[in-house]
């Protein structure tokens, strides 16, 4: 069955933000300072309101997900909650760090999200 427009548009969003993070990395950044996470990253570029339902229940089939819904990726910090990760993360500058746990697992989301809209 084909996929339709607006899984194509989200699709389309998170491999821009993929790259993106990628030629920075390539660029020999320690850590990526961009501190949108994967659904504001797609809010911005696909003005459709039904793209951040589908990016959010796409994440909750992610295996890794954490239990909390607004904050899916777990903090991988023991006693640290997926919020406060999130929120350290984004105020360090560090939220895609390719040097810490939480950016790699963060990077690993925003990947397997792309391979399940293809």
């Amino acid at each position: 069955m084909p996929k339709s427009k607006l899984h194509n548009q989200v699709r389309l969003a998170l491999i821009e933000l993929d790259e993106a993070l990628q030629d920075l990395i390539d660029a020999g950044y320690d850590h990526v300072g961009h501190s949108d996470g994967i659904c504001q990253a797609v809010r911005y570029a696909v003005s459709d309101p039904r793209s951040d339902r589908l990016v959010r229940d796409l994440i909750a089939r992610w295996p890794n997900a954490s239990r909390d819904r607004n904050f899916p990726v777990p903090s991988m910090r023991k006693g640290i909650s997926p919020a406060t990760a999130f929120i350290m993360a984004r105020d360090s500058g560090r939220m895609w760090d390719q040097t810490t746990a939480y950016g790699r697992v963060r990077r690993e989301l925003l990947q397997w999200l792309i391979k399940e809209l293809a």
